[in-house]
């Protein structure tokens, strides 16, 4: 497990224990797999009730924030009849598009970092 795996898996650990986040950060650092910290933070959610509610709060607000997360589709114009339909759609819409110049692929990773940004 990558370290930015870990830190996903940790994300409740770190919210409710901070510490115990750390030392499992850690151990991951160190080379070890940090699972006998995740198993003693596992042990202590029973007895901090808290958590779980705040837990369950973050998880609403991220998901209400997801589902009315409005994005910019450049293909909405496609055909979704098929598979095959939709190939060829936005294959004719990329082929339109002023790839000579250079332009579309520097809009193209524009567009991408703009995602990345958000």
């Amino acid at each position: 497990m990558g370290l930015s795996q870990a830190k996903y898996i940790a994300a409740p650990d770190k919210q409710a224990d901070p510490a115990a986040y750390q030392r499992f950060i850690d151990e991951i650092d160190s080379g070890n797999h940090g699972l006998d910290e995740l198993v003693k933070f596992a042990k202590k959610v029973p007895s901090h009730t808290e958590w779980i509610e705040k837990y369950k709060e973050t998880n609403a607000q991220v998901l209400e924030y997801l589902q009315n997360l409005k994005r910019d589709n450049r293909f909405e114009q496609a055909d979704y009849s098929s598979i095959k339909a939709f190939r060829e759609s936005v294959q004719g819409m990329l082929s339109n598009a002023a790839v000579g110049t250079g332009d579309f692929y520097v809009s193209n990773m524009q567009y991408f970092a703009s995602l990345l940004a958000d």
